[in-house]
């Protein structure tokens, strides 16, 4: 157990399950069983997603922390492994990386509130080559300059998972039940974290949901979006403001890429030719 304290206008305490560094990927379990069944887990999850996004917006990081593979300099593949990135002050083990963040990170947002997680998730998708022709980039600096050149498993699957987890935990759930353990698991479940966190009340539940506070910065000279994701259109509705000039630049957004429209022009060719026969 253990308290977050926001130190903002009207400071208060959040009462959250500490981390080992606070990484997302620590939040992995709720993808797949039904802990959130449990009243007094449910509390406690939504309760440490909403640090997790005031953290980021109260220090104005444009994203969000989980252990990942780093950023690289530009032209180099050579990436290290970052484990211990997280939030510190309610974390076990010293965080070491603070400077890189990733989209996979919004998975356990995107199960508490969807809304919230998913634009935590678009605003690190809209940095600098933020989306390849495989989907979402590994990992960016928060200075919008380098990035995580591979593509792993664990930062693509979770937030798809996290979208289709109501889904999935419903079958586990049946699953569970079918073969009558279901009692079991929500009884062990209830009584564990009963004896750390029953006895006092949550502090800080009416904590408000955080939106990001900045965008990734986008560099006249700096890193270019992947040629085939590189922006067909341009929206006028978001626009990011130079703090020196004044001045404002349209962010122009992914509207059909190479790929779809090679998808499209096959499908379309197929739906023909069956017309046909």
């Amino acid at each position: 157990r253990d308290e977050y304290n926001t130190s903002t206008g009207n400071p208060q305490q959040v009462t959250v399950q500490r981390g080992f560094w606070f990484s997302s990927h620590e939040q992995w379990k709720y993808l797949y069983l039904p802990y959130q069944d449990i009243d007094l887990q449910k509390r406690l999850f939504i309760s440490g997603e909403k640090v997790r996004v005031h953290h980021s917006a109260r220090n104005r990081i444009p994203g969000l922390y989980a252990s990942v593979a780093s950023d690289a300099k530009v032209g180099t593949y050579q990436v290290d492994y970052y484990s211990a990135c997280g939030i510190q002050q309610i974390a076990f083990q010293p965080v070491e990386h603070e400077s890189v963040i990733t989209p996979y990170a919004s998975f356990p947002v995107i199960m508490a509130n969807e809304s919230i997680g998913l634009a935590w998730y678009l605003n690190m998708l809209q940095g600098p080559a933020m989306q390849n022709m495989y989907g979402s980039t590994e990992a960016t600096n928060v200075n919008g300059l380098t990035i995580s050149p591979v593509i792993t498993w664990d930062s693509k699957i979770t937030t798809v998972v996290a979208m289709l987890s109501s889904h999935l935990i419903n079958v586990t759930r049946q699953i569970l039940t079918r073969d009558q353990t279901y009692q079991r698991f929500f009884n062990i479940t209830e009584y564990e974290w009963s004896r750390v966190f029953g006895s006092k009340p949550l502090l800080g539940e009416d904590l408000v949901w955080s939106l990001p506070s900045v965008k990734i910065p986008r560099s006249p000279n700096g890193l270019p979006d992947f040629t085939q994701c590189r922006n067909a259109l341009t929206t006028t509705s978001s626009t990011t403001t130079s703090s020196t000039s004044g001045s404002t630049q349209p962010i122009s957004l992914s509207a059909l890429h190479k790929p779809s429209y090679i998808t499209i022009s096959i499908l379309l060719f197929a739906l023909f030719m069956l017309l046909l026969k």
